[in-house]
């Protein structure tokens, strides 16, 4: 009992110091995440309790989703802008524009999903709904425009670490594509197009799926609600974005857990871990274009996947074996 009185005495000073790092860093963003992991939270309670329900998914589903992902950014970006040395006053504008950005998307969400309880995303139906998908558009263009500066700047940025240096630049360019691949999502689809070029009006324009059924209108992936009856758009999607946290976790991980290995193989590493993710993103990609669900996946895909796969660990054990210590 006392050890874990004293680790839980160490941890929280440690969690507070963090927490007044980031706030002295940048409070906009730290607000920003603060406010969307409180909002985890709120959502998981409104999961359990509320049972209204948007597109046959629970009405709170779409705002814990946006909630974690947004706190994941959140942090991740003020952790990677303290490396961005030679232009603090450009990093603080990322930072505090990005803060602000995000804050108004979760309240486009939380104003139309909780409050009014209809779709935020391609909801057109009346004119409030259209200048409230608007703002979220114009809010995604400017998120991927600063994460495009910060990424130009690290890219030349010198960085203590080239290993982790290289991680956190992979991280931030694959996830620029995969911000990219959202715009993917705001064509109308095959229904969509049918009626308006009959003259009829729409809700909804643009969709998740790439087939004919409206989003919602198939089985889904509990809580995730990506499609089990097609291909859907939002896997690659969430791929790519969340390349912000696994590459600079993998260059972490070579630092701490492969020693032994030269700076020049663990950087190869990083490089081969960055290579076979981005494959894996379009891969998903390609699976989604083509009408496929991701847990039905044909012989195409699964011939692709297991070729990257190989690829991917003959690279590692020839760069492994290849260090004198491993020999």
């Amino acid at each position: 009992m006392v050890i874990l009185s004293n680790q839980t005495q160490t941890q929280a000073p440690q969690g507070a110091s963090r927490l007044r790092q980031a706030w002295h860093f940048n409070r906009l963003l730290t607000i920003s995440t603060v406010f969307h992991a409180i909002l985890i939270l709120v959502g998981l309670a409104g999961i359990a309790l509320d049972s209204r329900i948007i597109l046959n998914a629970p009405i709170w589903a779409k705002t814990t989703k946006f909630a974690i992902s947004i706190t994941l950014y959140s942090a991740t970006l003020l952790w990677m802008l303290t490396y961005m040395k030679s232009r603090p006053r450009l990093a603080q504008f990322i930072a505090s524009s990005s803060g602000a950005i995000m804050l108004i998307e979760i309240a486009v969400v939380l104003v139309q999903n909780i409050l009014r309880s209809v779709p935020a995303h391609y909801n057109v139906a009346t004119p409030f709904d259209g200048v409230m998908w608007s703002i979220m558009g114009t809010s995604i263009v400017a998120v991927w425009v600063i994460n495009f500066i910060a990424g130009m700047v690290l890219l030349f940025e010198k960085m203590p670490n080239p290993v982790l240096g290289w991680g956190i630049r992979l991280g931030l360019l694959i996830a620029l594509v995969g911000m990219a691949l959202a715009f993917t999502m705001t064509s109308p689809n095959t229904t969509q197009m049918a009626a308006l070029q009959s003259g009829q009006t729409v809700a909804l324009i643009g969709a998740h799926n790439v087939n004919a059924l409206v989003d919602g209108q198939s089985r889904m992936i509990p809580f995730l609600g990506w499609n089990m009856d097609g291909g859907d758009l939002r896997i690659a999607h969430f791929i790519g974005l969340h390349a912000m946290q696994v590459l600079p976790l993998l260059a972490l991980f070579l630092l701490r857990r492969m020693p032994k290995l030269s700076q020049s193989r663990n950087l190869a590493l990083v490089w081969v871990g960055g290579l076979s993710y981005l494959s894996l993103m379009f891969l998903t990609l390609w699976q989604a274009l083509r009408n496929q669900s991701i847990v039905a996946p044909d012989a195409m895909t699964l011939a692709a996947l297991g070729g990257l796969t190989a690829i991917a660990i003959v690279a590692t054990i020839v760069i492994v074996r290849s260090n004198p210590a491993y020999c």
